[in-house]
């Protein structure tokens, strides 16, 4: 009896001699007889040899399901073994399969707690440079409040049609970097500049925004084609 163990395709022959037959052409006419009864490419395969001839190799599957239709004491007790050995290789691939899932389950757990861990690094950055941007915004309103406090001043005690004064206004302008040729144009440079400090800072404010919930959203997304990629597996 050939040792199964050691071979996981059987030629007609050689499931004939195992069950204690005299010849392959049994087997075949068990297949023919009970063609219902077994799945092609599951049971059996056909293969074609370099003469174009298609003969059948039969799965261990396929020879247990053989032993069926064969009574004698010979083909029962092959059967046994035949089944005993289908039982610890579907043992085996589940040993696998279960080490494999547990290997799976723990690296999730490790992604996730990764995930997490970025998360929140990643929260703590997006708020600390929303209060720096405050911040600098804040400092640039109380520098715009300070000159046009030194403007108010300046006005109530100054003359601006003598250019005398005019200097004094510059100079004074001149200890926070500014530069006024005239009443009325520091009073439109003020105003502008205003304008575009505070409508800078809420577009960069809105970009951070934006940025960092693209970034959320794309990992989001991604761990989620992942999971359903593995349920449909």
């Amino acid at each position: 009896m050939q040792n199964i163990t050691s071979n996981l395709i059987f030629t007609n022959k050689q499931v004939a001699i195992n069950y204690g037959l005299t010849t392959g052409l049994t087997i075949a006419k068990h297949l023919r007889a009970h063609n219902d009864e077994f799945i092609e490419n599951t049971h059996y395969f056909l293969v074609e040899n370099s003469f174009k001839n298609k003969t059948i190799k039969w799965t261990l599957e396929g020879v247990y399901m053989l032993g069926f239709f064969i009574k004698s004491p010979k083909a029962k007790e092959y059967r046994k073994k035949v089944a005993k050995l289908l039982r610890e290789q579907s043992e085996a691939r589940f040993k696998v399969l279960s080490s494999e899932n547990q290997r799976l389950n723990s690296l999730n757990h490790h992604q996730k707690i990764g995930y997490k861990s970025q998360l929140a690094q990643q929260k703590t950055n997006f708020k600390n440079q929303i209060k720096a941007l405050k911040y600098d915004l804040n400092q640039t309103k109380d520098e715009l409040d300070i000159c046009k406090g030194t403007l108010e001043v300046l006005k109530r005690r100054k003359d601006f049609n003598n250019e005398e004064n005019l200097r004094l206004l510059q100079k004074e302008l001149a200890k926070y970097g500014l530069v006024v040729f005239n009443e009325l144009d520091f009073a439109l440079w003020s105003e502008n500049l205003t304008k575009n400090i505070i409508g800078e800072t809420k577009r960069r404010l809105d970009d951070l925004i934006n940025y960092n919930y693209q970034i959320l959203r794309d990992k989001f997304n991604k761990r989620l084609n992942i999971k359903e990629t593995k349920c449909y597996k």
